[in-house]
């Protein structure tokens, strides 16, 4: 796991907002608590965290929760994000995202109050099939 944890920090900066959430969420889904991995994979994610969509954001958070890590810096440009592009949110990712954050302990009350007048619209009577 090493060698192919170096093999991907020294291919980082061509990794995409894909890439990253999808390296970050087999890190957490293995338990494969990588610090150097996980630390290059947070940083170059702030980085580019404007490019990230609602799967991403989701993800990305989902992991860290996952693996028990509370990333400051990448949480808050997480939840900034969240927040530009909250209508975009599935009632599971907006579901997702206050679980990770909860799991967390982590600001929680920013991304609820945010996500709750779109999680309503999911609840709503009118939107029930009988």
């Amino acid at each position: 796991m090493k060698a192919i944890s170096s093999e991907l920090i020294i291919r980082i900066d061509d990794f995409d907002p894909q890439n990253l959430s999808n390296t970050l969420w087999a890190v957490s889904r293995f338990g494969l608590c990588d610090c150097p991995l996980v630390a290059a994979l947070s940083k170059h994610s702030r980085l580019i965290i404007s490019e990230f969509d609602v799967q991403n954001l989701q993800n990305t958070a989902w992991s860290l929760a996952t693996l028990g890590i509370l990333d400051r810096p990448l949480l808050d440009a997480i939840s900034a994000q969240a927040i530009r592009k909250i209508t975009a949110f599935s009632s599971q990712g907006l579901a997702n995202m206050v679980w990770a954050y909860d799991v967390l302990s982590y600001d929680l009350h920013t991304v609820a109050r945010a996500s709750a007048p779109y999680a309503v619209r999911f609840a709503l009577p009118s939107a029930w099939p009988c």
